[in-house]
């Protein structure tokens, strides 16, 4: 059952561009995430992420993360990330991403409530001053009884501090859905919509993704 499930993901993951591939400001996304603990408290997180072109003609960004977690309370968590994000067609856009975050979650019956604030300061080749965003997002999960199924909605703002002042350049709307193959592998279907009240190289207005994660 599990398999067919697996299959059904990747089936609707990969059939659905070309269901919109006309459509302006569309793009995919593929992610593999592992998770391991290191030492009490402390865990890692590696990921991969790949995204195409806006017309699905080739693959554009590679976006690397390497992630250090503490967990302060059983429901609390805070962590350092780097990301290195690789445009394959452009080496002016290389980009170097420092990020800081803290996330709470608060069970309540069947769904789950978290909110998390992440600062996120990002080092363009061609550019002299780094772009820092604070991004407030805030997450609601249900679990369907008697499944392995967590379909989740959210929403993130990703407000500019460029010299103090806070200035809204985008709000990321997404939902999508959990599946837990086991204790250990999970896999996520998801559709992201943006408002772009500023330019984004890397982000298209619309997006679709799947996401593997594996827990050590």
């Amino acid at each position: 059952m599990k398999k067919r499930l697996l299959y059904l993901f990747t089936c609707m993951y990969l059939l659905l561009p070309f269901h919109i591939q006309g459509e302006e400001g569309f793009s995919q996304a593929l992610k593999i995430s592992l998770t391991g603990k290191i030492y009490k408290n402390f865990s890692f997180t590696v990921e991969e992420d790949l995204r195409s072109a806006i017309d699905f003609s080739q693959l554009q960004w590679l976006l690397g993360t390497a992630e250090l977690n503490y967990k302060i309370h059983p429901r609390i968590k805070a962590g350092v990330a780097y990301m290195h994000l690789l445009n394959l067609y452009d080496n002016t856009q290389h980009r170097h991403r420092y990020l800081l975050y803290v996330t709470a979650k608060q069970p309540c019956g069947s769904f789950v409530f978290s909110v998390r604030e992440r600062f996120q300061s990002t080092y363009a080749k061609h550019k002299k001053q780094p772009t820092s965003y604070l991004r407030s997002m805030l997450t609601l999960q249900y679990h369907i009884p008697k499944s392995d199924f967590y379909p989740f909605v959210y929403a993130e703002t990703f407000n500019n501090t460029y010299r103090g002042s806070m200035a809204l350049d985008r709000l990321r709307l997404s939902a999508g859905c959990d599946y837990r193959l086991n204790s250990r592998n999970q896999i996520q279907l998801y559709y992201r919509y943006h408002f772009l009240y500023a330019p984004d190289p890397v982000n298209a207005p619309q997006g679709i993704g799947l996401t593997f994660s594996h827990r050590f």
